[in-house]
This record gives structure tokens, sequence and C-alpha cells, in this order.
């Protein structure tokens, strides 16, 4: 009995620091994870600037222009889809602060979704000025959520 006695509180003395070992380990891994989608939005946003810039200032690289346009539709659409499934999935093992970063994050990766397509329509259509409008337009939209999302007005 006295084994055991021993067992327990040898099992409750190793187990706590281990649980709060754990319990960094998670905020570290939440940190790099908010890290890392920082860079992504951030570097989504510019990546889409760019193929417009690109596609205006050079007429023989307009293809890959809007190959890269076509590709920030795709990398967006597919991190706002992979970030809105790990929330439906895991709201639960989220803190409150860290649901309203995780919808800030879908809904900034939305508008980038919408801020390519129209980069990307518009590209097809240079001479349009509705599309040169809904470019200007989404791409005010999505860098309003980007700087809300990574605080740049508050710097």
């Amino acid at each position: 009995m006295k084994n055991i006695l021993y067992l327990l509180c040898f099992g409750l003395f190793f187990s706590t620091p281990l649980s709060a070992q754990q319990d960094t380990a998670v905020e570290e891994i939440k940190e790099l994870l908010g890290g890392t989608t920082a860079v992504a939005v951030y570097n989504t946003f510019i990546a889409i600037g760019m193929a417009a810039d690109l596609y205006l200032s050079h007429q023989d690289n307009q293809e890959i222009a809007q190959m890269l346009a076509e590709e920030q539709i795709d990398m967006a659409e597919n991190m706002h889809l992979m970030f809105t499934e790990t929330l439906s999935k895991n709201a639960a093992a989220f803190s409150e602060n860290d649901i309203y970063f995780l919808h800030g994050v879908v809904e900034t990766f939305e508008a980038l979704e919408s801020f390519a397509k129209v980069a990307s329509e518009w590209m097809q259509n240079p001479q349009s000025a509705e599309h040169m409008e809904k470019y200007d337009q989404q791409r005010e939209i999505a860098w309003q959520l980007v700087g809300d999302l990574l605080g740049l007005d508050e710097e």
C-alpha cells in the first residue's frame, strides 16, 4: 500500500510540470501559427498587387502575371477553407481570442481571394473601367482587413 501511495505522489509530482510544459508548447505553437498566418496574409496581398503591376508594366509577361493572379485565387481559397474547417471542427479547443483571430483570418483570406479574382478579371479586360474600379475597391477592402488583422493601423 505504501508503494502505491509513493507511486501516486510520484505521478502527481511529475504530471503537473508536463501539463504546464504542454500548455506552454500549445501557446508557442499558436504564436507560431499566428506569425505564419500573418506572413501568408501579407504576402498574398503583395503577390496579387505585384501580378497586376507586372501585367501593366511588362507586355511580354502578361501571361505570367495572369498565372500568378490565378495561383493566388487558389491559394487564398485553400487557406480560407482550411481555417474555416479547423475552426468549425475544433472551436471548443480555442479561447475566445483565438476564435476572434481565426474568424478574422477567414474573412481576410476571403477578401484576398476576391481581390485576386477581380485582378484576374481586370487582366482579361484591361480597358474596362468597371473592372479597374472593382480591382481598386477590392484592393482597399483586402488591405483594410490585412491591416486590421495584423494591427498595422496601430503602429
